[in-house]
């Protein structure tokens, strides 16, 4: 990059860096981080909203930690959903697992308004198809990565919620819950003698 033309600040080169999907993703989440200390406001939002332009070739770990380090000041939950619709989390286990963690923390932060409005958004998604096979309901198999998440958003209105889950949570609820047996039983038949069930609560059954 130095050799096409003088970078005037640190700053720059981390957003070039940022925004470079050929560069190893150890270094573009250093670049993240570089632009979240370094970068103006403005550079920071721009930075942003071209990442989520990009958001089909980002991996679960660039996707992840651009949660963790801009939401909520420069990323809120509009630019969150973008980001979740179009990023199927690739790679490693464990840059799948910064996605997943990332968007199931911030799922956790949200009081009940703002998780119902949530919940509206997602549905779509997680209905979208191809479906799991073989499933009771129609889940996403793109998508199947966020049901966690959704699991805490299901829970918060439930518990906060001053009226009772309408027709499109009841049905998120249901798939959720769904899921949560499938998975449940899986564990439960590698691992005999453990409950059935990893994510749902026990007073939600």
């Amino acid at each position: 990059m130095i050799e096409n033309g003088p970078i005037e600040t640190v700053a720059d080169l981390a957003i070039q860096t940022a925004q470079d999907m050929q560069v190893p993703v150890t270094t573009r989440e250093y670049a993240l981080q570089a632009v979240a200390a370094a970068a103006s406001d403005g550079d920071k939002q721009d930075l942003i909203d071209s990442l989520i332009d990009k958001a089909t070739a980002l991996d679960g770990r660039t996707a992840g930690a651009l949660i963790r380090l801009y939401y909520p000041d420069y990323l809120d939950i509009e630019g969150l959903y973008r980001l979740v619709a179009l990023t199927v989390p690739t790679g490693r286990g464990v840059w799948r697992y910064e996605l997943k963690s990332a968007v199931k923390d911030v799922a956790k932060s949200l009081d009940a308004e703002i998780a119902q409005a949530f919940i509206y958004q997602l549905a779509p998604l997680l209905q979208s198809e191809p479906h799991v096979k073989p499933a009771r309901l129609p889940l996403s198999e793109r998508h199947l990565w966020l049901v966690p998440s959704v699991a805490v958003l299901c829970q918060t209105v439930l518990t906060h919620s001053a009226s009772p889950p309408d027709a499109t949570t009841t049905d998120v609820i249901e798939l959720v819950k769904d899921q949560d047996r499938r998975v449940g039983l899986r564990c439960a038949r590698a691992r005999p003698g453990t409950r059935a069930g990893c994510w749902w609560s026990p007073k939600h059954r």
